[in-house]
């Protein structure tokens, strides 16, 4: 089994849109390399050689067991406004019969970059500088751009920012229920006995 971690902002904007999808509908949404925020991602020296090599591809990324969580609700969960979804997903069956989520590869990274070689071409899609391990980036690849679910056991919690506003919950649980989750919990970051880790504290029906 592995455990996967979806850090998302809940603003009530337009991108609001994608969230649903993902947690109302259980299915994922793909970006452009180009649209990561780390302008060498998929875009560095040889990239142009790799490139010929694959086809276009577009990515859902997560983050597993090893990441900063601290800077990850800062980074991608709108400043600990928004949320933390975590994913439970079996990488031991047979690859006929896996979800997508356990399709996908961690990302390595680097100080620099390797010598290209063309029958490994497709690595440079899970490559990246070490200034961003704290991330412990997982990547799944849409070349089709077609629209993946995962199942309704996968989700198991949905963790709220320590500066989420709890008046948006009713939103949260409603999209939770139109998706159909299984033994899903809901929990609270709070403040820990120290300045690294916040603890995770149920919230109750």
């Amino acid at each position: 089994m592995i455990e996967l971690y979806k850090y998302i902002s809940f603003k009530e904007d337009k991108s609001l849109d994608f969230r649903k999808q993902l947690i109302a509908e259980r299915t994922l949404y793909f970006n452009r390399a180009d649209n990561f925020n780390d302008p060498l991602d998929c875009n560095v020296a040889r990239w142009e050689i790799a490139r010929s090599s694959l086809k276009p591809a577009r990515f859902f990324c997560l983050a597993m067991e090893g990441r900063d969580d601290n800077l990850m609700f800062a980074h991608y969960a709108d400043e600990h406004r928004g949320i933390r979804l975590k994913f439970v997903a079996d990488d031991d069956l047979p690859i006929g019969e896996c979800s997508v989520l356990a399709l996908g590869r961690p990302v390595i990274y680097r100080n620099k970059i390797p010598d290209f070689d063309k029958s490994k071409a497709h690595e440079y899609y899970y490559m990246k500088s070490k200034s961003w391990a704290y991330e412990s980036e997982y990547r799944i690849a849409s070349v089709n751009n077609e629209s993946l679910q995962y199942l309704d056991s996968e989700l198991r919690e949905v963790s709220l920012g320590a500066r989420f506003d709890m008046g948006l919950l009713p939103k949260l649980r409603e999209w939770i229920n139109i998706g159909g989750h299984q033994d899903i919990r809901i929990t609270k970051a709070v403040q820990s006995d120290d300045l690294l880790n916040f603890n995770y504290v149920p919230i109750s029906a």
